[in-house]
Order: C-alpha cells, then sequence, then structure tokens
C-alpha cells in the first residue's frame, strides 16, 4: 500500500508537461482543421447514402423493365407463331390461282372474239 501511495504522488511530477502558446494555437487550429474536416466527411457519407438508396431504387426499375421486356417478348413471339398459324388458315384455294384467272381472261378475250367474228 505504501508504494501505491509514493506512485500516485510521483506520476503527476513526471507527466506534467507545458506548451507554448504558439504549440498551443497549432494544437488548436489542428483541432479545428479536424473537426472541419470531419463534419465535411459527415456531409458527404450523408450524400453517399443518399445515392446509395437512389441506386437501390434504380435498380429495382431496371429489373422490372427487364421483366416487363421478357413480358413483351414472349407475347410478341406468341403472336408471331398466332400470325404464322393464321396464314396456314388463310392460304388461297386452288381456284383462286393466278393461272386459272389467266385461263379465264384468255377464254373471255377468244370467246369474245369468235362471237363477234361468227356474227354478222
Amino acid at each position: 500500500m505504501k508504494y501505491l501511495w509514493i506512485l500516485l504522488l510521483l506520476v503527476p511530477l513526471f507527466a506534467q508537461q507545458t506548451f507554448s502558446n504558439e504549440e498551443v494555437l497549432g494544437i488548436a487550429n489542428q483541432i479545428k482543421e479536424l473537426q472541419y474536416s470531419d463534419s465535411i466527411k459527415t456531409v458527404q457519407i450523408e450524400n453517399l447514402e443518399k445515392q446509395i438508396v437512389g441506386y437501390k431504387k434504380q435498380a429495382e426499375i431496371d429489373s422490372l423493365l427487364l421483366q416487363h421486356k421478357d413480358f413483351q417478348i414472349g407475347l410478341l413471339d406468341e403472336r408471331s407463331k398466332l400470325y404464322e398459324e393464321q396464314v396456314k388458315l388463310v392460304k388461297p384455294k386452288w381456284y383462286e390461282s393466278k393461272y386459272i384467272y389467266w385461263i379465264q381472261g384468255s377464254a373471255i378475250i377468244l370467246i369474245g372474239s369468235w362471237v363477234s367474228s361468227n356474227v354478222r
């Protein structure tokens, strides 16, 4: 216990240090600079956190757009398949051929000319 008292009384004698006015002003200026940079970094952190929230919202919107685009691609594929089936169903019949129309036209002209040459 006696050594503890001696130690407690001697420590403040060796630990005490005095600073000059310039050193105190320098330390105060350094503290002010550190406080200013800390406040700037705090503002920067807040701005970056807001940007992160904005980026997360943008990522959600982008993923929704991709889902809708995939859905739209599926619908367009289905529509093209339906159009192909419709084309198969609406194919012209044998009597709607252009060759048959040509033969009919030629026959009308030939019959008309024959009738006009034979009727006097």
